[in-house]
């Protein structure tokens, strides 16, 4: 029994497809727009971020704090959410009191279900993030370094998801660079949007978007968006991660040599072997730069 989470979720499903579910904290205290007004401005600073809201599905998601701002204060923003076409997104609301308890369920819930699907016993480096947004504003296209639980509580949107390991949208190369943090700039047309799983998304359901896969985000325009979600990586998703580190570092290297590096996804015993090798790269890549 999950404590988030409905149960009757197809844990084959994890970290592998997208799927929609219903949960269970629709009405959690912490989660109401009287409790952040409080919560947010206690935070230690670079925790909360905001900004002006996008428009367009291509934007710039990972620097819109400098390149979209909205110029009001925090206080302000949040006051003025539904009007102020403003983005406000936190990065670890664990570190509040008021999401403790619920941080310690969703943990729980997330790995019981690693456990069922066998890629690993504890969630590793697991976060909470909180994002409000003013109406009819878009999440830009993106990736995130972790398997992702995504819960509405306020407001609606629709979310797209994209096949996590497929090159017609974001190829192997660029996508193994985004995820070593070697660049940060993703291409977005609008022919990749065949590819993706579209879910119309209301308060009480949760999407599950698997590790590193691309997503964007269109919110409603009747109310504000309220949306929470869980990030953590398993051994398995770790071992990918480790595994396109080695890639993107090693890549022009082997090249050189007429080798032609596999992409990570592809081949699960040569990914396993380059997660293995990846802490000696690092380390030399560390040694380069001093």
């Amino acid at each position: 029994m999950y404590k988030c989470i409905d149960s009757g979720i197809d844990f084959e499903k994890f970290d592998n497809t997208p799927f929609k579910f219903s949960h269970k904290i629709l009405n959690h205290k912490a989660l109401s727009i009287e409790s952040l007004s409080k919560a947010l401005p206690r935070m230690p600073k670079g925790h909360v971020k905001y900004s002006k809201g996008f428009d367009d599905i291509g934007g710039d998601f990972d620097n819109a704090e400098t390149t979209h701002k909205n110029n009001l204060t925090l206080k302000e923003t949040i006051e003025n959410i539904k009007t102020s076409n403003s983005y406000i997104t936190v990065n670890r609301a664990e570190v509040d009191p008021s999401f403790k308890e619920l941080y310690d369920d969703l943990i729980e819930d997330a790995e019981r279900m690693m456990k069922l699907k066998g890629v690993g016993t504890k969630a590793l480096v697991p976060k909470i993030f909180l994002f409000i947004a003013s109406p009819g504003a878009f999440t830009p296209f993106h990736l995130d370094r972790h398997t992702t639980f995504l819960f509405q509580m306020r407001g609606s949107k629709q979310v797209a998801v994209f096949p996590q390991f497929n090159p017609k949208v974001v190829e192997p190369t660029q996508r193994e660079c985004y995820a070593d943090y070697g660049g940060l700039d993703l291409t977005w047309s609008e022919e990749m949007d065949q590819y993706a799983y579209k879910f119309d998304f209301a308060p009480g359901e949760g999407i599950h978007i698997p590790f590193i896969s691309g997503h964007y985000v269109k919110n409603g325009t009747e109310d504000v968006s309220i949306s929470m979600s869980i990030i953590f990586r398993t051994k398995q998703s770790q071992t990918w991660l480790d595994a396109m580190g080695f890639n993107n570092r090693l890549r022009k290297h082997f090249a050189k040599l007429g080798i032609r590096l596999k992409a990570i996804g592809t081949k699960g015993s040569l990914d396993r072997l380059k997660a293995f090798l990846f802490p000696v790269v690092d380390k030399l890549t560390e040694l380069r730069k001093s």
